[in-house]
């Protein structure tokens, strides 16, 4: 580690596997009724159950979403693989992804993940951008299939080319780190950029360390500090991490100890290096700055807090 700048995280971990369900929300808001459902839940199911039972494969998705979220009728995880299998046999790719997710979930049905990247890949053929993302996921990861780190890459590249977040910040660690291509910063700080740009944490933190470092990009404190920012009130304790340097020593940023030692601390919750960094400005600073330091401190949870309950 060097100036402060903490590593970047890559999401290519089990730990940081991120499976995305397609489910079918219906675009409705929860009133109470019918057991916490809105009487147009209820008719759109009978309506759907209706259309589905005569084979529409568009229709059996829908119910089995309505069985998957208890929308219209209540929660049967049974009854959505049931009708999730009948819409996917008929070749509706939402419904062969969904159907994936169930069986890598072990949501109505036995764990299966060769049957979750058999649906998936269905669906992917068919253009579904969290398919493919999810494709992608089990290659990397060697999940239903061998490990296989070209085909990850070739899957995050179809969904992160229509837009999908989580695909493009996979596709910016597959350029920054060579997984299944050649090493391209410049490949990587692209795809970081237009993951951060829709709001992902990881992507804006990996995207702050390379204007940080001058990795892809030309070297730039303050653009680094702006993405750090976005990171480290979505969590993301890396970021707090090097935030918390820039403020204490003034790099970018108006020198502010009240601030540096606010980010030191809420990094601390869980990386030790921060911890570490912390006593040792504990020892320097007065208690009245410590005092204002712990306040801060509660405050920017806070702040964190309401924008994951937002999300």
């Amino acid at each position: 580690m060097r100036g402060g700048v903490y590593k970047n995280s890559m999401t290519l971990t089990a730990r940081q596997l991120f499976i995305a369900i397609f489910i079918c929300i219906l675009g409705l808001t929860p009133k109470k009724a019918y057991a916490g459902m809105t009487p147009e839940e209820v008719k759109d199911f009978v309506r759907y159950k209706a259309e589905a039972e005569k084979g529409d494969r568009i229709a059996q998705f829908k119910i089995g979403a309505c069985y998957d979220e208890g929308a219209g009728v209540e929660k049967d995880f049974v009854q959505a693989v049931s009708w999730y299998s009948k819409g996917a046999s008929q070749g509706y790719y939402q419904a062969q992804a969904n159907l994936g997710n169930c069986y890598y979930l072990a949501k109505g049905v036995t764990k299966d993940l060769n049957q979750a990247v058999l649906w998936w890949h269905k669906a992917a053929e068919q253009g579904d951008s969290v398919a493919q993302y999810n494709l992608g996921q089990s290659y990397r990861q060697g999940e239903g299939v061998d490990a296989d780190a070209e085909k990850a890459f070739i899957w995050y590249r179809k969904s992160a080319d229509q837009g999908y977040a989580l695909a493009q910040y996979n596709l910016g660690c597959c350029y920054n780190y060579g997984v299944g291509t050649a090493i391209d910063l410049v490949q990587a700080s692209k795809w970081y950029r237009m993951s951060a740009e829709q709001g992902y944490a990881e992507a804006q933190y990996n995207l702050g360390n390379n204007y940080a470092k001058g990795e892809g990009v030309t070297k730039d404190i303050p653009q680094a500090i702006n993405w750090y920012l976005k990171a480290a009130k979505q969590g993301i304790a890396g970021a707090q991490f090097n935030l918390a340097y820039f403020y204490y020593t003034g790099n970018g940023v108006p020198l502010d100890e009240i601030e540096g030692y606010a980010y030191y601390n809420l990094a601390g919750l869980t990386l030790e290096v921060a911890r570490a960094k912390l006593g040792v400005l504990e020892k320097r600073l007065s208690k009245d700055t410590i005092a204002a330091g712990q306040k801060r401190t509660k405050e920017l949870q806070q702040e964190i807090a309401a924008k994951q309950a937002g999300k």
